[in-house]
C-alpha cells in the first residue's frame, strides 16, 4: 500500500508542480504542490474509507500528520512576516490539527479538547 500512495503522492506533485503558476496567477493563491500533493492523497484515502475500502489508517494518519505540520509552519511564518506571531500559535495548531486529525480518524468529536483549545485561542486573543 505504501508503494502505491508514495507513487501517488510523486504524480500529484509533478502534476501540480506544473500547474503552480498557473494557479497562482488565476486564483491570487500560492501554491505548494508538496503540501496539495498530500492533502489530495489523505483527502482521496478517507473517501475512499468512507466508501468502504480497506485503508491503511498509520499511513492515513501519518499524511494527515504531514499537513498538520505544514499548516504549522506556514502559518508561524507568514505571521512572523507581519510581526503578529504569538509564542502559543505553533501549540495551538499542533493541538487543534491532531485533535481534529483524531477526530476523523475515530469518527468521534473530542468536545473537551476543543473546549480546551478553544479556551487557550480566547487567550490568545485577549492578549
Amino acid at each position: 500500500m505504501i508503494t502505491i500512495i508514495l507513487l501517488i503522492i510523486t504524480t500529484l506533485f509533478l502534476c501540480f508542480a506544473l500547474l503552480k503558476k498557473f494557479v497562482d496567477k488565476r486564483f491570487k493563491i500560492k501554491l505548494c504542490a508538496l503540501c496539495a500533493s498530500v492533502a489530495t492523497t489523505w483527502l482521496a484515502m478517507l473517501l475512499l474509507k468512507s466508501g468502504g475500502f480497506t485503508i491503511d489508517t498509520t499511513l492515513l494518519a501519518i499524511l494527515m500528520g504531514e499537513s498538520i505540520t505544514g499548516i504549522l509552519y506556514q502559518a508561524t511564518y507568514r505571521l512572523k512576516k507581519k510581526s503578529k506571531h504569538h509564542p502559543l500559535l505553533g501549540l495551538l495548531i499542533l493541538l487543534l490539527g491532531t485533535t481534529i486529525a483524531y477526530a476523523i480518524l475515530k469518527g468521534v468529536v473530542a468536545w473537551k479538547s476543543l473546549i480546551i483549545l478553544g479556551a487557550v485561542a480566547g487567550i490568545m486573543l485577549l492578549q
